[in-house]
C-alpha cells in the first residue's frame, strides 16, 4: 500500500512542515496534495474544492515558502468575499507564519481607514482583503500601490461574483503587474468561468467534489404557519446542530427570540451585526455554547461554518447555487438532512430551484395534528419575540 504523502514530500520546506506539526496538520489533504505541488512549481491554480477541505493551507503554505526563499514587502494579495473570512484567514497565515514573522495586514469594513493607512505604509508581506476595501486603498491611501506584487489569490470566487464584486474586482485587476494567481471555488458558474479565463494563464486544475449525501425534503407550510412546523422539527431533533436560512435581517432576530423564549439554544448572524459579535456568535456555535444558528442568506456567504446535521430554509434561498452550497453544510461527514419550507407564495421560486438542482425533492409527511400542539407555546414565544424586538 502506497504510503500516505507528508508536506515534505510535496516539497514544503523544513520551517513550515514544522509549523504544519504544531498546528496539528498531519498530512496533506487531497486538495493540498494537488494545488500545492503544483503552487511550488509556479504555475496558476484553478482549485474547485469546499472550503472544510482544506483549502486555506493549500494557498497559504505556497505563498509562505515563496516569501521566504525572496523575502520583499507587499509580496501577496488575498481577496476574499466578507470580513469574517479576512480574519479566519489571516488567522492561518499568521500561524503558518510565525517561523518567518510574517507581517499580515487585514482591510475589512467598519474598521478605522486611517489605521489601515498606518499598517499599509508599514509595508506587510501579505494583506487579506474584501475587494471593496482593496480598491479603497488603491484609489485613495496616497503613495500606496502593489505594482511588486507576485501572489494573487481569489477566495471563494464564487462568492465573490454572487456578491458582484465583478466591476471592483476588474478595476483592482486593471491596477495589478503580471503576478502568480490562484482561484479557488466551492462551486462553478458562468460568472467563476469568465472571472478565471481572465485572470488565469496556463492554469493548473485541481478539484476535489465532495458528495452530497444530505436527504433533502421539502414541507409545504402556510405562510402565518411556518413557525409551528419549526418548532415542530427541531423539537424532533434535540441536541442535533442546525443552521436555520432566513431572507431578511428582522425575520432571523425574531426567530432566534422566539426559539430562545422555548428554550432552544439559537444565536443569529446577520448583516447588521458588529465583526466583533458576528465573530462571537461564531465561536460560540463553533465551541457548542448554541447548536442552532439563525442567518441571512447573505450575511452566511463566506463564513466557515463546520458540518451541520441539519439546515432548514425558513426561507428559501435565491436560487440553486445557493441552495447547492448549503446542501453541502450538510453533507461533509454524510448523512446530513436539508428541509425547505415551501408556502403558498413560494411554489414556482421551489420549482425554478429544483430545475435548477436537476431533481426533484420529495415532500416530507408531516401529522398537521402533531404541528398544531405547539401552537400556544409558539404563538406566545412570537409575541414576546415581537415585543423585544420593538422599538
Amino acid at each position: 500500500m502506497e504510503q500516505p504523502k507528508t508536506f515534505k514530500d510535496l516539497g514544503v520546506i523544513d520551517p513550515l512542515c514544522e509549523a504544519c506539526d504544531t498546528l496539528g496538520y498531519d498530512a496533506p489533504t487531497p486538495i493540498q496534495e494537488q494545488a500545492i505541488s503544483a503552487a511550488l512549481h509556479g504555475r496558476d491554480l484553478l482549485c474547485m474544492a469546499e472550503p472544510d477541505s482544506g483549502t486555506t493551507v493549500a494557498f497559504v503554505l505556497p505563498i509562505l515558502q515563496a516569501l521566504m526563499i525572496s523575502p520583499q514587502p507587499l509580496h501577496s494579495l488575498i481577496l476574499v468575499p466578507t470580513s469574517e473570512l479576512v480574519l479566519e484567514v489571516s488567522q492561518v497565515v499568521e500561524n503558518l507564519g510565525t517561523a518567518i514573522l510574517v507581517r499580515c495586514t487585514v482591510l475589512i469594513e467598519g474598521s478605522d481607514m486611517a489605521m489601515q493607512q498606518t499598517a499599509l505604509r508599514q509595508d506587510p508581506h501579505i494583506i487579506v482583503s474584501t475587494p471593496q476595501c482593496m480598491l479603497q486603498h488603491l484609489e485613495h491611501t496616497s503613495g500606496f500601490s502593489l505594482r511588486i506584487l507576485k501572489y494573487l489569490v481569489l477566495y471563494g470566487a464564487d462568492q465573490l461574483v454572487d456578491l458582484d464584486s465583478g466591476p471592483i474586482l476588474d478595476r483592482i485587476l486593471a491596477m495589478l503587474p503580471p503576478k502568480a494567481t490562484y482561484l479557488f471555488a466551492a462551486t462553478i458558474s458562468d460568472k467563476v468561468d469568465s472571472l478565471q479565463r481572465s485572470v488565469l494563464s496556463n492554469p493548473i486544475r485541481a478539484s476535489v467534489s465532495t458528495e452530497q449525501t444530505a436527504s433533502q425534503s421539502y414541507i409545504f407550510t402556510p405562510a402565518n404557519q411556518k413557525d409551528f412546523y419549526l418548532v415542530y422539527l427541531l423539537q424532533q431533533r434535540p441536541g442535533q446542530t442546525g443552521l436555520l436560512y432566513t431572507q431578511k435581517r428582522a425575520t432571523a432576530q425574531k426567530v432566534m427570540r422566539m426559539l430562545q423564549y422555548i428554550g432552544f439554544h439559537a444565536i443569529s448572524i446577520h448583516g447588521q451585526l458588529s465583526d466583533g459579535a458576528r465573530l462571537a456568535a461564531l465561536n460560540g456555535f463553533w465551541a457548542g455554547s448554541w447548536n442552532l444558528l439563525v442567518l441571512t442568506g447573505a450575511a452566511g456567504q463566506g463564513l466557515r461554518i463546520p458540518s451541520v446535521d441539519f439546515v432548514v430554509h425558513y426561507d428559501l434561498p435565491d436560487g440553486a447555487g445557493d441552495y447547492n452550497r448549503r446542501v453541502g453544510r450538510a453533507s461533509v461527514g454524510g448523512g446530513g438532512t436539508v428541509i425547505s419550507f415551501v408556502t403558498q407564495y413560494e411554489v414556482e421560486a421551489w420549482l425554478r430551484i429544483e430545475n435548477g438542482i436537476g431533481t426533484r425533492v420529495d415532500e416530507l409527511e408531516i401529522n398537521r395534528d402533531e404541528v398544531m400542539l405547539f401552537d400556544e407555546q409558539v404563538m406566545m414565544a412570537q409575541s414576546v419575540a415581537e415585543r423585544a424586538l420593538s422599538p
